[in-house]
């Protein structure tokens, strides 16, 4: 509303103020996508009508016996099929968060995202509830779950910020799978935490712990890290930041680094301050914009070509296996690999399969699926293509079946409202909505001074600082015919506790700055004398100088010495 305010003042000479463009902002949003209170009442209509178009789209809406909204959710025919590709070949990596809403009703909206083959966010699913609450999470992790068939044909692993709570009701959700569904921490998420208490040198080393293809190499990296509280907070996270040692055949190129579900959350940041119905209507929208820019992506590249998010990543591999990595032939398709590292030196074995393949021994390759920093360098070494080693989930070919399928518009431009579905109750606050999130109710106040939680702080604080000793300075003269006062056992008189009267220290303030003002005066007449001398000049050097005299002005040169 400020930003429209000074755009409009700047352009019209008729001056608006914040609260009235604000005002104005949300009558154009209610004649653009309806009011609040009937855009919940429309959500059954406009999600039977998505299904209508969509072909495979599910979703729904919940409310109380009363009719009261509690959620929605939806995910669409296409995002459906695309999951299945995914699954196909074992990149089952999924990422969840929850973003708020700016409307009146307030609100969360749960985001279900995914990588494709390309390295591009791929949005799933969405869910409105009313917060983020133990019950929203289990509502929407239950909806996933049943949508997409997670757990069922393969293992999969999900990312999340990991909430209070949240491991528990994970394990509800997904204890009786037929195959194991990970939990671990997103690494953006624990990036940000390490990089507000103890740095950003520290939080680099969150994406590096992240990509480990080993517990040996997580345990390298985490001795580097300093200082030694983040380097613990880090390897107490190791069993839930990388899973490179629990499933197994999971293509993970790029997965457990992405900022996919902030990503998603920003790229709607428009369609979270609109009413429910605007906010389907337009990730819809803006997902089939997304889908028709990728179909043409890749153009006429070759099926079984890698896709340029993967090649990216050999030829980063192959450039360092030339200025790292030298091959010793061992037989029967066994090669040696000798490489340099800042830990020193590392050897590795690599074998080429008959059928086609190769295995690495740092199984980088495996959990990644592009040829590893060892097979490129054997690749290198018998000229051959790095690109016959690829994942075929990394390839054209599989990017455009993920997105043969796309979204449909839709049948109808306006909505019934359904009487039975009522809209939840709000507070209206004083002012706008706030922008930004509030700090959470009961959190503690820490004294800056004791750093004791007891609800005082540095300024109102029981145990203040001591006061800074006063520096000793000489002792003030005795008045002429006065006696000083005898002291106790020789030593020096104990210093008066009576407080001086107001108006003495008035007067010796005055005086004090009465001393200063003549000070910087003198100060400043000297200076003005020196300046007017002129700047001294080094021994030897030649100055003409003016000497007046009664019968008149001449000039005598000499020599400085």
């Amino acid at each position: 509303a400020h930003s429209i305010s000074i755009q409009h003042n700047s352009c019209f000479p008729q001056q608006h103020t914040s609260t009235q463009a604000w005002r104005a902002r949300q009558k154009a949003m209610d004649l653009a996508f309806g009011k609040d209170s009937e855009s919940f009442a429309r959500l059954p209509a406009f999600i039977d009508d998505v299904k209508a178009t969509n072909p495979g789209t599910r979703g729904g809406v919940e409310t109380t016996p009363d009719g009261v909204f509690v959620s929605a959710e939806l995910a669409l025919g296409c995002t459906q099929a695309a999951w299945a590709q995914t699954m196909a070949l074992g990149k089952a990596v999924f990422m969840i968060d929850a973003a708020h809403l700016r409307t009146r009703h307030k609100g969360v909206v749960f985001t279900l995202t995914t990588l494709d083959s390309n390295g591009h966010v791929l949005p799933l699913a969405w869910g409105l509830y009313g917060g983020e609450t133990k019950e929203s999470w289990k509502a929407f992790l239950t909806f996933a779950k049943e949508t997409f068939a997670i757990g069922t044909t393969v293992e999969c692993t999900g990312l999340t910020d990991r909430p209070p709570g949240l491991d528990q009701t994970w394990v509800e959700v997904f204890g009786g799978c037929a195959h194991t569904v990970h939990h671990l921490a997103c690494a953006q998420h624990v990036r940000k935490n390490v990089q507000q208490k103890w740095g950003k040198k520290a939080a680099n080393q969150v994406p590096r712990l992240a990509r480990c293809a080993t517990e040996t190499d997580y345990d390298n990296v985490i001795k580097s890290i300093k200082p030694a509280a983040a380097a613990t907070y880090l390897a107490n996270l190791k069993t839930v930041l990388v899973d490179a040692f629990l499933p197994k055949g999971c293509v993970r190129l790029g997965n457990y680094t992405t900022n996919a579900s902030e990503s998603v959350n920003w790229w709607l940041n428009d369609a979270r301050g609109v009413n429910p119905v605007g906010f389907f209507d337009m990730a819809r929208q803006k997902l089939g914009q997304k889908w028709a820019e990728r179909q043409g992506t890749l153009g006429s590249l070759a099926t079984a070509a890698p896709t340029p998010h993967a090649a990216k990543a050999i030829q980063s591999n192959v450039c360092n296996a030339a200025a790292t990595c030298t091959v010793s032939p061992q037989g029967n398709g066994v090669f040696e690999v000798l490489r340099k590292t800042a830990r020193g030196q590392e050897r590795v074995a690599v074998t080429l399969l008959p059928g086609g393949g190769a295995e690495c021994g740092c199984i980088a390759a495996t959990l990644n699926g592009v040829p590893c920093v060892h097979i490129a360098a054997v690749c290198r070494s018998k000229a051959l293509p790095c690109a016959a080693f690829v994942h075929a989930s990394h390839t054209a070919g599989h990017f455009r079946l993920q997105y043969s399928v796309g979204p449909l518009p839709l049948a109808k431009a306006e909505w019934e409202v359904d009487p039975d579905v009522k809209a939840p109750a709000f507070k209206k606050g004083k002012g706008r909505p706030k922008a930004k999130r509030l700090q959470k109710k009961g959190k503690p106040v820490v004294c800056g001074h004791c750093g004791k939680a007891e609800g005082h702080n540095s300024r109102t604080c029981p145990n203040p600082p001591a006061a800074p000793p006063t520096p000793a300075g000489p002792a003030p003269a005795t008045p002429a015919g006065s006696t000083p006062a005898p002291s106790q056992s020789g030593s020096a008189p104990a210093p008066s506790t009576t407080k001086t009267p107001p108006a003495v220290r008035g007067q010796a303030q005055v005086a004090k700055r009465k001393a200063a003002a003549e000070a910087a005066s003198t100060s400043k007449n000297k200076k003005a004398k020196t300046a007017k001398k002129g700047a001294f000049q080094p021994l030897g050097a030649t100055v003409t100088k003016e000497r007046h005299t009664q019968s008149g002005a001449g000039r005598v040169a000499f020599e400085c010495g």
